[in-house]
């Protein structure tokens, strides 16, 4: 789980399902536009839209 997630969890923030898997670390998050020029993973910075699953 990533740092982000962690902190959002604590002050109840984090109240939706993760809706991406970055296969190159594991990390579950979400993004409201993957079709944006910054779309990465938060958590290690992957940028290949190829390394990314869909959880939704």
């Amino acid at each position: 789980m990533s740092v982000l997630q962690t902190v959002k969890e604590a002050v109840g923030l984090d109240n939706h399902d993760p809706a991406f898997r970055c296969e190159e670390c594991g990390n579950e998050f979400e993004y409201s536009d993957p079709d944006s020029y910054w779309f990465s993973c938060p958590e290690c910075g992957n940028d290949d839209e190829d390394a990314f699953t869909s959880l939704s």
